[in-house]
């Protein structure tokens, strides 16, 4: 903002004074006042996502929000209610943060997450993050605190290079959504389902199930688990 001052001498000079962090401040307040209809012209996701990753010569907002980029997101998120519908932006997203909780490239043909602590709402961030990985062929989640696997069943229907996932030693209970997902997977060799807490038999038999049109899983291990005695020694 311009302003004109006049010293001792009358002599005019302009001075210019910095209001972005009022600004800031005032357009936050304005976003969260609006209504879904003013907030339409918002919804240029394509174009939001390159604001945020940036090109090859000219970087994004991600770059000057290094440590903070969950506050990037949630301003945009608060002007377009679509924002994380977005696949590319939320693929995205996640990757960068969980690059930084873990210190893993969720890009590698290996992501090892062995003992790293994760709990069932990481692993549904994980499961969006690996969405774009394409040469995804190991991804090993043995020693975490996980129980709930949705979102594995579902990374096993979409991915097609995923050979080897390891669930070894977490507190899985229902193995239902694996099964799904293994009736129509067609590239996974090894199954490691050992050292959980598996007691659902309907679990089991869905992968008994999926295993009567899966042709490519070669190994899977279930031991340790209290499974009723008829999934121990009349299916398996």
């Amino acid at each position: 903002m311009a302003s004109l001052v006049t010293d001792d001498n009358n002599n005019t000079t302009t001075t210019t004074t910095t209001t972005t962090r009022r600004r800031t401040t005032t357009a936050t307040e304005t976003s969260e006042q609006m209504t879904d209809n003013e907030l339409s012209h918002f919804e240029d996701l394509p174009g939001i996502l390159q604001i945020c990753i940036g090109t090859a010569t000219k970087p994004g907002l991600i770059a000057y929000f290094d440590d903070d980029i969950l506050a990037m997101i949630n301003m945009f998120a608060k002007t377009c209610k679509k924002f994380l519908e977005y696949d590319p932006l939320r693929c995205y997203y996640f990757r960068v943060v969980l690059t930084k909780k873990y210190g893993v490239n969720f890009d590698d043909s290996r992501v090892n997450l062995d003992g790293k602590n994760i709990r069932d709402e990481d692993l549904q961030n994980i499961s969006e993050a690996l969405k774009a990985n394409n040469t995804l062929t190991t991804l090993n989640l043995n020693n975490n605190n996980i129980t709930d696997v949705q979102s594995i069943g579902e990374l096993l229907k979409t991915n097609n290079t995923l050979e080897t996932l390891r669930l070894y030693n977490n507190n899985i209970t229902d193995v239902q959504s694996i099964g799904d997902g293994l009736k129509t997977n067609n590239t996974l060799k090894e199954l490691s389902l050992h050292n959980n807490n598996i007691t659902d038999d309907s679990g089991i038999q869905s992968i008994i199930d999926g295993l009567k049109t899966n042709n490519t899983l070669k190994t899977l291990w279930l031991q340790n688990n209290p499974l009723s005695h008829n999934m121990k020694y009349t299916q398996l």
